[in-house]
């Protein structure tokens, strides 16, 4: 093939469907007639290239759905043997339409697309391996490769390593901004211990003198945690509807996303409130079992 599919490669070539047509740049990749079963594609209409007579494939194309709607074909099956013309003036003619895939990353539309028979072209050989030892593979790939042009280098690599070269940068924003969101909550949970511990410290001969005259523990923890938590409800409505457009605003980026809902950010504010209200509870409770004459003997 001419092109790694799912990557920032590509080429394009202006189509006509007829001579007087304006002419309409359309996604290219140059294949062999084992691209579609290799990257398990599927016809809808028509055939793939013919694998044991090349030379008839040169005329023709396979195509995708979107292209067989943007050029107002009819259905997949009326596509079929429709010819158009190509570049400046070559002549080609639809041998099958294969099923809408994504090709390209996940940040374009799914848009037409052209596959066309042309070995000169042709600068990527893709394999299917069976597994088992990897290494092992790569290093019988690269010595057949040696015997059969010990001219030019070796560069082979795994698909997976070529798809995470095309997403660094989403990743790398990912990974600052979770460490960030990190850093930030653990900021967060240290300023929420000091303010409890503050506020129980100056409460300590309030709390003694309620034990005293017959405050029970679930009292007094109410009474310590219900300002916090008030405070911790309030930052959370005011923290969502933030986070959901900052987030929605990351995926714009994406043609091929999710949509983000209040659902989606649960788990994260339910570990927020349990690891903030374990810091409130635990420094309450430590308040409320203390021994009140501690807090009085010296009033």
């Amino acid at each position: 093939m001419s092109h790694h599919p799912l990557t920032w490669e590509d080429w394009s070539d202006d189509v006509r469907i007829r001579p007087s047509d304006d002419a309409t740049g359309v996604r290219l990749y140059h294949v062999d007639a084992n691209f579609v079963e290799l990257f398990g594609l599927s016809l809808v209409a028509g055939g793939n290239f013919h694998k044991d007579l090349p030379r008839s494939n040169e005329r023709l194309v396979l195509v995708n759905e979107r292209f067989v709607e943007k050029f107002k074909m009819g259905s997949p099956g009326d596509a079929i043997g429709h010819s158009f013309i190509i570049g400046d003036s070559t002549e080609i003619r639809i041998a099958g339409v294969l099923k809408d895939f994504f090709y390209k990353p996940a940040t374009y539309e799914l848009q037409p697309l052209m596959l066309t028979f042309a070995p000169q072209s042709w600068s990527v050989l893709a394999l299917r391996l069976r597994g088992g030892d990897i290494a092992a593979t790569k290093q019988s790939l690269e010595a057949t490769w040696k015997e059969l042009d010990p001219y030019h280098p070796f560069t082979g690599r795994m698909y997976d390593e070529i798809l995470e070269d095309v997403y660094d940068i989403s990743f790398e924003t990912m990974a600052i901004v979770g460490f960030l969101a990190v850093l930030v909550f653990a900021v967060s949970l240290l300023g929420l211990l000091g303010i409890v511990t503050f506020q129980v410290e100056s409460r300590v001969k309030e709390i003694g003198i309620r034990k005293v005259l017959g405050a029970e523990t679930r009292n007094l923890l109410l009474l310590l945690a219900r300002k916090e938590m008030a405070l911790l409800l309030l930052s959370t409505l005011i923290a969502v509807p933030a986070g959901l457009v900052l987030s929605s605003g990351f995926l714009e980026e994406f043609a091929h996303r999710i949509a983000l809902g209040v659902f989606d950010v649960l788990p994260a504010i339910l570990i927020v409130y349990l690891c903030a209200g374990t810091t409130v509870v635990l420094q309450a409770i430590r308040a409320a079992v203390a021994n009140p004459v501690g807090a009085l003997k010296y009033e």
